[in-house]
């Protein structure tokens, strides 16, 4: 179908107090995951995050971005929460879309 497809798996920092960690951890992880190339011997291409002297992410003009991709799905441990609320509210809260109300 030639669309390109990324499952990134994640585990972002615990505990209720590390909110802007976490996402720092997303950020992090979206902003400097590039694709290389694919090869000529039929095999997809991997996801590599390029690193430079200071261990941070280095853009590549020639590679592909994560955000380039068609679907990116995203997996693993957020540890994000949701306070006051139960589960049942919550999952009622997802079935009637209220999506806003939630990411308060």
């Amino acid at each position: 179908y030639d669309r390109i497809m990324c499952f990134v798996n994640c585990h972002f920092a615990a505990h209720i107090e590390a909110v802007n960690r976490r996402n720092a951890d997303f950020d992090h992880v979206y902003r400097s995951m590039v694709f290389s190339r694919p090869s000529n011997v039929g095999i997809s291409s991997a996801a590599q995050i390029l690193r430079g002297p200071n261990g941070f992410g280095v853009r590549s003009e020639a590679l592909p971005e994560l955000s380039e991709a068609d679907l990116v799905i995203f997996l693993g441990d957020f540890n994000y929460r949701l306070d006051g609320i139960s589960y049942d509210e919550a999952r009622d809260f997802i079935s009637q879309r209220c999506f806003d109300w939630l990411r308060e």
